[in-house]
């Protein structure tokens, strides 16, 4: 099991404006270097990305936590909100493409709820069967987990 946490810094003039992404995986512990070096490549080719790093924090038996720390200045610094999202992509891809999971202990939440038939492949199918058999009113928890949502698309951010 891996678990990824990351964290972006914006680099300003005036301030630095921390904001978090986490991506949460399960996966074999001797992937734990392939996921690294996926994740940490990924985002390092984005335009204006200062450093990217990374650290374990939990250890398992089958894996382990990791946090992702990435500092960026973009050219356009109107566009930090575009990068932001931009970022969480290409992390999350990576990650995905590497052979993790969307979550750990963190949740899927609005923003990775955009990923989760990626992530599942058929077994989004499922969830969403469950959902409507369990919940035929779409009452309980609306527009999470990238499931339909009769209520209207929930955007994130």
């Amino acid at each position: 099991m891996i678990c990824i946490l990351c964290s972006i810094l914006f680099e300003s003039t005036m301030t630095s404006s921390p904001l978090a992404i986490i991506l949460g995986s399960s996966k074999p512990a001797g992937s734990i270097s392939n996921t690294i070096g996926s994740v940490l490549d990924a985002v390092g080719a984005m335009d204006g990305v200062r450093v990217v790093s990374a650290h374990q924090s939990h250890a398992y038996s089958d894996g382990a936590c990791l946090y992702f720390t990435f500092a960026a200045r973009p050219e356009d610094p109107t566009i930090r909100e575009a990068w932001y999202v931009a970022a969480w992509d290409v992390a999350t891809r990576a990650a995905l493409s590497a052979g993790a999971s969307l979550s750990h202990h963190h949740g899927v939440g609005l923003n990775r709820a955009r990923f989760m038939a990626e992530a599942l492949g058929s077994g989004f199918e499922v969830m969403v069967a469950l959902k409507e058999a369990l919940d035929p009113q779409g009452i309980l928890n609306p527009g999470k987990m990238g499931l339909p949502d009769r209520f209207g698309e929930v955007s994130w951010p």
